[in-house]
């Protein structure tokens, strides 16, 4: 059974993509979820303390966003981490395959990670509905947004890379029907 990479820029559809997996009984690995699980880690805390000077999520982002040097020495903190943790359940995954296995990653090809996958869809987007999407979503400015957006490689390039790419300019029920197209033809 494969092993799935699953990237895109933020706020493209990559945790509606794994939401909807989800609910349909598919095996998901999110790397957001993992951070999630280093924030409560005393030494990580201690790390990004000393390093960003706040614990508050939503005050990091705004600081790594508008400095890339705090966005590499926080990315510096966590990453090993959340490697980590990806390596050991894909090694624990292909010793034991049931069902594809879906890892959900960011920046997949931003740190250079394809070659842990035997395939990596692109969740993508429009610029203009990505910006939009981000905005709302996180109740941020646009210039944040655009700061955002372009700490990653853009969509086209992560399309370019992947194996697979699904749109998500439409309706939810239109990301849906991709999504279940694509289904379809990778179980085939």
């Amino acid at each position: 059974m494969k092993v799935i990479g699953v990237t895109g820029g933020i706020a493209c559809g990559k945790s509606t993509f794994t939401h909807y997996l989800k609910s349909k009984g598919h095996q998901v690995l999110d790397a957001d979820e993992i951070v999630a699980k280093l924030f409560e880690d005393v030494e990580v805390q201690n790390k990004i303390m000393s390093t960003v000077g706040t614990l508050d999520r939503k005050k990091i982002r705004k600081i790594v966003f508008q400095s890339p040097v705090m966005r590499q020495n926080l990315e510096g903190i966590l990453h090993p981490g959340v490697i980590s943790v990806i390596e050991s359940e894909i090694n624990k995954h292909r010793a034991n395959p049931k069902a594809p296995l879906f890892v959900s990653i960011p920046l997949l090809f931003e740190k250079d990670l394809s070659s842990m996958f035997d395939m990596v869809v692109a969740i993508v987007c429009e610029d203009e509905v990505q910006i939009q999407r981000l905005t709302q979503r996180d109740h941020i400015d646009e210039l944040l947004a655009r700061h955002m957006i372009h700490s990653q490689l853009s969509n086209k390039e992560k399309a370019e890379m992947a194996d697979v790419v699904i749109n998500n300019d439409g309706s939810l029920e239109d990301f849906h029907e991709s999504i279940e197209n694509f289904l379809t033809r990778f179980q085939k």
